[in-house]
């Protein structure tokens, strides 16, 4: 049974209800900051182009009925990546290299996203890193 009024014809609704008044999931901040770190993609219109092919109508975001407004990271220097496979126009793949005076270590390393969800994210899975790494994102 689809829960009443949260969607209309498609989508994907979350409800939770907490028994622990001292959860961080009742603090709007904790809950914002954590939607941007796992959905930077989502957020970040950069990558409207090639997530436009899943979300036709896109994606939003509301905490306590305030929509997560859209931004991109500010950057002191960021280089866009495309990959495209066989003699597709379309990128299969794309993102950014970004380098910054000093990157927060949430945001250090490379991060792999499927479909705007961050999977994965820093050096330690590659097998290298670069000298700079709190500079690299």
């Amino acid at each position: 049974m689809p829960p009443p009024g949260l969607t209309t014809a498609r989508g994907t609704a979350v409800r939770l209800i907490l028994t622990n008044q001292l959860s961080p999931l009742l603090d709007a901040g904790y809950l914002e900051e954590t939607i941007r770190r796992h959905f930077e993609p989502l957020l970040d219109p950069a990558f409207d182009e090639l997530l436009r092919r899943h979300y036709l109508n896109g994606v939003a975001f509301e905490v306590d009925g305030r929509e997560l407004t859209r931004a991109g990271m500010p950057s002191s220097e960021r280089v866009p990546i495309a990959i495209r496979l066989g003699r597709r126009r379309t990128p299969s793949v794309t993102g950014f290299i970004e380098r910054n005076p000093l990157v927060p270590a949430d945001r250090e390393g490379i991060a792999i996203s499927t479909f705007g969800k961050v999977i994965k994210r820093g050096w330690d899975w590659l097998g290298l890193a670069p000298v700079a790494h709190a500079h690299v994102t």
